[in-house]
């Protein structure tokens, strides 16, 4: 008998494929007769296949039919691992099997591979990047084709239409003189939400259906009304009477939205809606620092961290709660939770805060995502410090936040500044820097041991002002990595650079050397259009790669570790480029000999 010796790095890609797989239905039980699912180790017990016998070549699952005819292979790799030679690998085994489906993970990332028309698998115009359940592949064979539907094609054309849509109403709602931003978004909102939980919830759809029949004479009075009960029944107060004067405006609006179904379409309710109104928002100016965080950067952040069930996570500037529904979706996706711990995970996992009437949106998307809206509270955090309370900080920190405020004084006839906010956290070290107060507020809020992957601007990384807030940072926590993201992750909102800090171990452990990785491409051009490409490298960012210990791995990546005294000695500055030193080989058909063995440089007469 063959004994299989895996890393534990792999093996937890394995727990992750077993529990997905479980989830979406598969059998994997040996004592099950139904068992649909096989290993490198019992695969023969259904399969007379000589080639792959012969071959030595063992795939380590396999996902059988019915009748138990191999569908489909997965080949499970460390974080980390290059998954188009994972793709290559699973391949071989597809074709001896003769099976027409290959999926290929390292750990939170998979890539999908049709194989009778070597292409990706396809649903509803969105390209595959997680495991299935029978169904859905057997739909794949029935249907002879590497895409298929499962909502109808008009919702598909209805996605489309969103932002034309959205584009009118926002239309009805400047004549109506609310302003741009966030009183447009959070009017629109109103509506949207109203429509959306009543597409999900049949038996209330009569909302609706009043709200598109009655009277203009009743219209504002009868929504308003509407959004009392939605009030009363979550005992909340994230709906609020329309502002809405002109019941023509809110007929147009709800008029507009009836002709889409919303509840199918694979999107948040602040998706589309939010960028589009945001993108309103901060065409001119502001002066909050907030900007739509990217879903696939956040995703690829809510996997770095990668919260257990049973432990909370914390967003203290969490807008419209992008980080936490996705973290919400992740815990379900990788968990096998029970009906009686349901409760855990909608009252006592996720908790966010938010200073704007965002946190009303963040509430709603919370409720139409499967709860944890009780969680989520409208205030200010920087004035509001909480400690050690979280085990987990996933955000994106609003950017040059400004907590001085300049007060007259009379007795000396001159303004002052004065600074209420820094003195809150560990005794004024952030010294009157709104993102040095941001981290600190993250930082506090963790248990011992805790962790954090926080979007910071580039200057955090190097200002003289946020030195000290670095260096406690460093001293108190380990630093795992610093991912320097494009220069257009944020446009069309921003072209500020950012990158991600992850911190594990904090008020616990101590920095000793540091992963930085600059990242080329994340999945998108990196203009104002921001359409998707095939170059991607935040598939070789994961928990387990960057907790791993071979260094070797990351050297092959692109990574470079760099110790804490070199760190130090560079003024705790965490900017990519201080530390990418790559020797260049330049290769001529002449010798080449080093400029500073022919000649000396002068300084230029001044």
């Amino acid at each position: 008998m063959k004994i299989i010796i895996m890393s534990s790095i792999e093996q937890n890609t394995r727990f992750i494929i077993d529990t997905i797989l479980k989830n979406e239905g598969w059998i994997l039980d040996i004592h099950n007769k139904k068992k649909n699912v096989f290993f490198e180790t019992d695969i023969f017990q259904i399969l007379q296949c000589e080639a792959l016998k012969n071959s030595k070549l063992r795939p380590d699952y396999v996902l059988v039919d019915k009748n138990k005819n191999p569908i489909a292979v997965i080949e499970a790799k460390a974080g980390g691992k290059d998954l188009n030679k994972t793709l290559e690998q699973a391949k071989k085994y597809a074709i001896l099997l003769k099976v027409p489906f290959i999926f290929a993970m390292n750990n939170e990332y998979c890539q999908t591979r049709d194989l009778r028309f070597k292409k990706p698998l396809i649903i509803d115009n969105k390209e595959v990047t997680e495991l299935l359940n029978y169904n859905l592949l057997n739909k794949f064979i029935i249907e002879n084709s590497n895409e298929i539907y499962t909502i109808e094609k008009k919702i598909i054309t209805s996605r489309k239409q969103l932002v034309h849509i959205f584009s009118t109403v926002n239309d009805n709602l400047r004549s109506e003189g609310v302003r741009a931003g966030l009183d447009r978004l959070s009017e629109f909102a109103n509506v949207l939400f109203l429509k959306l939980y009543c597409e999900e919830k049949p038996e209330i759809n009569e909302y609706w259906y009043n709200l598109k029949n009655i009277s203009n004479v009743f219209l504002i009075d009868t929504f308003n009304k509407c959004l009392e009960k939605f009030n009363s029944k979550y005992k909340t107060d994230i709906f609020y009477n329309s502002k809405i004067q002109n019941p023509e405006t809110l007929q147009s609006i709800i008029n507009s939205l009836d002709k889409l179904t919303l509840s199918t379409i694979d999107t948040d309710i602040k998706g589309d809606a939010f960028e589009y109104f945001l993108q309103t928002a901060t065409s001119s100016n502001n002066d909050l620092g907030e900007y739509f965080t990217p879903r696939h950067i956040v995703n690829n952040m809510v996997k770095l961290v990668n919260l257990k069930f049973r432990e909370t996570v914390y967003d203290p500037f969490c807008g419209t709660g992008g980080f936490l529904t996705q973290t919400l979706r992740y815990i379900k996706d990788k968990n096998i939770i029970r009906n009686k711990e349901t409760d855990i995970l909608k009252n006592h996992t996720i908790f966010g805060r938010e200073i704007t009437s965002n946190a009303r949106l963040c509430k709603m998307n919370m409720i139409l995502r499967g709860d944890g809206y009780s969680g989520i509270t409208q205030i200010n955090s920087l004035t509001n410090p909480v400690k050690n309370k979280y085990d987990c900080v996933l955000t994106n920190m609003p950017f040059s936040q400004k907590i001085v405020k300049k007060i007259w004084n009379e007795k000396k006839k001159k303004f002052e500044e004065i600074d209420l906010i820094s003195r809150l956290y560990n005794n004024n070290l952030a010294n009157k820097s709104g993102d040095g107060v941001c981290m600190l507020h993250c930082f506090n809020a963790l248990k011992k041991g805790g962790r954090m992957a926080i979007i910071v601007p580039e200057g955090v990384l190097s200002r003289k002002i946020e030195r000290e807030v670095r260096k406690h940072l460093i001293k108190n926590s380990i630093l795992k990595c610093v991912i320097a993201l494009p220069k257009g992750v944020f446009l069309p909102y921003t072209s500020i650079r950012t990158s991600i800090l992850y911190f594990d171990d904090c008020h616990n452990g101590e920095t000793n050397d540091v992963l930085f990785y600059n990242v080329q491409n994340d999945g998108f051009s990196l203009d104002n259009n921001r359409n998707k490409i095939k170059e991607n490298d935040l598939g070789k960012i994961s928990y387990d790669f960057i907790n791993g210990k071979n260094f070797d791995d990351y050297k092959e990546y692109g990574f470079k570790k760099i110790n804490v005294k070199d760190i130090k000695n560079n003024d705790y500055k965490l900017i990519y480029s201080i530390y990418n030193t790559n020797n260049y080989v330049i290769k001529s058909k002449w010798n080449m000999v080093p400029l500073k063995d022919i000649c000396d440089y002068e300084q230029p007469n001044k």
